[in-house]
C-alpha cells in the first residue's frame, strides 16, 4: 500500500494578560500557519513513513515586549 497526505493548518495567537502575575505590555495579536505532508508505504514486512511540518512565514515572532 503506497499513501499521500496534506494538510493546512492556521490559528490566530492572541497574547493576552499572563497568569503568572508578570505584568507585559506591547501584547501583539499573531496569525500561526502550516503546511503538512507526509508519504508512506507499507508492505507485509516493512514500513515506512515520512511526515513534515512546514511553516509558513517568519520563524519567528514577537508576542509582546518580553516574549
Amino acid at each position: 500500500m503506497i499513501g499521500v497526505n496534506a494538510g493546512y493548518d492556521s490559528r490566530p495567537m492572541n497574547t493576552g494578560n499572563t497568569d503568572t502575575g508578570v505584568d507585559v505590555s506591547g501584547k501583539r495579536d499573531i496569525f500561526f500557519q502550516q503546511i503538512a505532508a507526509g508519504v508512506e508505504a507499507v508492505s507485509e514486512s516493512w514500513n515506512f513513513n515520512a511526515y513534515g511540518l512546514f511553516k509558513i512565514g517568519g520563524i519567528e515572532q514577537v508576542l509582546n515586549d518580553r516574549h
